[in-house]
């Protein structure tokens, strides 16, 4: 029985993952599958079908990529991992511990910088009140995690564990939000499911940055969608306080991460995702139905006990429909 499923999304050229995978395939846990996904086929030229399942899909939408592997993937546990990552032996031993409590969603790991030793890339990902994406431990020391722990929300993309029944119950990531706020999303959602997500500092990987993919006329589309986000969650927290807090948080994510010309075109996007300010109900129900779905496999004895400890089943559906045209 698999028990894990490494799931490796290749948007880029191809030498950009191969790295990865050769690191994964050396220190490859037991009981695991490897599955990669490519915007085009793959030539395989080190020969590794048998050893790795590989499938392409005609998208530029690195959440597409994921939701294709997540939907081949045998394992109880799928784990993302990104182009330029890499791993060493043993990584997952103690990430893999933390499902055995069935309140437990999702594990997020430490990234490290891997052009700077001792130094942290990531520790997962926050979201403020007012609709702003946070990578918590950005280039602090490793020893720094301590004092940021509870302030992790979710893994990053860059490396992350996630239950799979839970994953599939919500459908996968979310395509309207885009790449760069869709391992938020999932956060939000199990967190609103009654699970719970939690760091692992002792499972890490090293992650080398790859080129900056974004552009200045995308920034429009990534403001739609972080604005698609923020009416997806906003009244869990407080509709008068998330709307208080909207504008400052909007403005400060726009100019501080992408300069005045993109942060400007950031923000014009932002404005016309407003029409999805119903995104909301849309959210409420897909909870509904993911619950129910979860309930039905524990009923079933078809699940991981993720479910039995939940007291809170007011969220969910089905299983993950692509959002994409698959490729042959």
């Amino acid at each position: 029985m698999t028990r894990l499923s490494i799931v490796i999304p290749c948007l880029g050229p191809c030498e950009q993952f191969e790295d990865t995978l050769a690191s994964v395939l050396q220190h490859r846990p037991d009981r695991s599958e490897i599955i990669v996904v490519h915007r085009r086929p793959y030539a395989d030229p080190y020969h590794l079908r048998g050893e790795v399942t590989f499938s392409h899909v005609e998208s530029k939408s690195l959440v597409d990529l994921l939701n294709d592997g997540v939907q081949d993937a045998r394992g109880d546990v799928i784990h993302v991992l990104a182009s330029g990552t890499e791993v060493r032996d043993g990584w997952t031993h103690t990430a893999l511990r933390h499902f055995a409590d069935p309140r437990i969603a999702a594990v997020a790991p430490l990234v490290l910088r891997q052009a700077a030793p001792g130094r942290m890339e990531t520790m997962g990902v926050s979201y403020t009140l007012g609709g702003e994406r946070i990578s918590i431990g950005h280039d602090l020391s490793i020893p720094d995690y301590h004092a940021f722990l509870d302030e992790v929300l979710g893994p990053s993309l860059l490396a992350g564990f996630y239950s799979k029944d839970a994953l599939l119950a919500l459908g996968g990531f979310c395509r309207e939000v885009g790449d760069e706020v869709a391992d938020i999303d999932l956060a939000l959602a199990l967190r609103d499911l009654g699970c719970r997500s939690v760091l692992e500092p002792k499972c890490q990987v090293a992650y080398l940055p790859l080129e900056d993919g974004r552009t200045v006329l995308g920034a429009v589309s990534r403001g739609w969608r972080a604005e698609t986000l923020f009416w997806r969650h906003w009244g869990r927290e407080g509709r008068l306080a998330g709307l208080l807090a909207h504008p400052v948080a909007t403005l400060g994510d726009a100019l501080r991460n992408e300069g005045l010309v993109a942060g400007g075109l950031k923000l014009l996007g932002r404005t016309l995702g407003l029409t999805g300010i119903r995104a909301s109900v849309s959210y409420e129900r897909q909870l509904e139905a993911a619950a129910e779905l979860l309930g039905d496999l524990e009923a079933r004895g078809e699940t991981l006990p993720l479910a039995a400890a939940r007291e809170d089943r007011t969220q969910v559906p089905v299983k993950v429909k692509p959002h994409h045209q698959r490729a042959a």
